[in-house]
């Protein structure tokens, strides 16, 4: 039970309106919480590309695709234990989230040829898109404070601008292969974020255009 300061508590003050916060079942979070245990460190502000963190660590080329390997199957049974949970707009958000993971484990194979020129290049990379990663993060906070067409519109272009560069950049320093499979892994967040923008936008109640 919710404790109130003691000016608030009293049998005559009068109810402070405030918005409801959402309800996340229970199902959903004892998921969500076992499923952040496993991925530990893997959560990164660089989020459209989720191996950003693994790629700057000091780890080989086997030990990341043996650690890539492990993650799947983490995403893996945290996408069954979703699918036990009851329907909801949470739960189908979290499925979203894996999809660019799902994205990653189907190209495992080829991923694994590239990994020795990513983590050998990696930092130049995102220096070379900090902006354009900064300017999406920047607007996708904005929006969950405040839902409005010009924040969609701004974030739609900012993942194409930034969706350009790490594909120019990975094609630039690894060759083309890199920047085919980079640019699949890109177009499903792009993808998952717009679809998650379209719930988001959906669920406060504005009519889509």
């Amino acid at each position: 039970m919710a404790i109130l300061p003691e000016n608030m508590a009293t049998k005559n003050s009068s109810p402070v309106s405030q918005p409801p916060l959402p309800i996340v079942p229970l199902c959903l979070l004892k998921c969500k919480d076992n499923h952040m245990v496993q991925m530990e460190s893997e959560w990164s502000s660089n989020f459209v590309f989720p191996l950003n963190g693994l790629l700057r660590s000091g780890a080989s080329s086997e030990q990341m695709s043996e650690r890539v390997k492990q993650l799947c199957r983490h995403n893996s049974e945290l996408a069954n234990c979703l699918q036990e949970c009851p329907t909801s707009v949470e739960n189908e958000i979290m499925q979203m989230g894996l999809e660019p993971w799902q994205g990653i484990c189907l190209n495992i194979r080829d991923m694994q040829t590239q990994f020795g020129c990513w983590k050998t290049n990696i930092d130049a990379i995102l220096l070379a898109c900090s902006l354009e990663s900064q300017k999406l993060r920047y607007d996708i906070e904005s929006f969950t404070r405040n839902v409005s067409v010009k924040l969609v519109e701004s974030i739609c272009i900012d993942l194409s601008h930034l969706s350009n560069c790490f594909v120019g950049q990975y094609g630039r320093y690894c060759g083309r292969i890199s920047q085919k499979l980079i640019g699949t892994l890109f177009e499903s967040s792009r993808v998952t974020i717009v679809k998650m923008l379209r719930i988001k936008w959906n669920d406060e109640g504005h009519e889509e255009s």
